[in-house]
C-alpha cells in the first residue's frame, strides 16, 4: 500500500498529525513548515531518525513532494494557504469550520477543478459526518 504523504503546516497544531503518522501504514510526514525557527528545531529533535524536511518559508514548503498538506496554523491564515494547496495539486485537511462555511463556494468549486479534495475534521483523528451528508443532500436540494 502506497503512503499518503502529509506536509503539515504550523508545528504545535501539527504535533498530533506527527504523532499519529509516526505508527501509520498508510500514511507519513515528509514535510513541516513553520515560522518559527525554535518550533522547528525542537520539532527536528522529536523526529529525529524520521525522512521529515523542513522548512520556515511556506513558498518553499509548497513545492515539496507531498499529496496533502494539514493546515494546523493559526486558523485566520487557512484560508489562503488552502487556496494555494490546492491551486498547487495538493489535498487539503483542515480543523477549521469557519473556512469551510465561509469559503464553501470558492475552495469547493477549486478542488474539483484541480482534481483534490479539501476535508475537514473536527480534531485530529475525528472527523464531521455531517459534512459529507449536507454535500449529499446539496445535490438534490438547495440548501440555504
Amino acid at each position: 500500500m502506497k503512503k499518503i504523504r502529509i506536509g503539515v503546516m504550523g508545528v504545535y497544531r501539527g504535533t498530533s498529525m506527527i504523532n499519529y503518522c509516526k505508527s501509520a501504514d498508510n500514511a507519513e510526514v515528509v514535510a513541516i513548515c513553520d515560522k518559527s525557527q525554535e518550533a522547528l528545531d525542537a520539532q527536528r529533535q522529536y523526529t529525529e531518525g524520521l525522512d521529515i524536511t523542513f522548512y520556515d518559508h511556506f513558498d518553499k514548503f509548497i513545492e515539496h513532494d507531498m499529496d496533502a498538506v494539514v493546515l494546523a496554523n493559526y486558523a485566520h491564515q487557512h484560508a489562503p494557504f488552502a487556496i494555494r494547496c490546492m491551486k498547487a495539486g495538493k489535498h487539503v485537511v483542515t480543523s477549521n469550520k469557519a473556512l469551510v462555511c465561509t469559503f464553501y463556494d470558492k475552495l469547493l468549486p477549486l478542488a474539483k477543478e484541480k482534481g483534490v479534495q479539501l476535508r475537514c475534521t473536527a480534531a485530529v483523528g475525528g472527523g464531521i459526518g455531517w459534512l459529507s451528508e449536507l454535500e449529499r443532500a446539496r445535490r438534490v436540494q438547495k440548501i440555504n
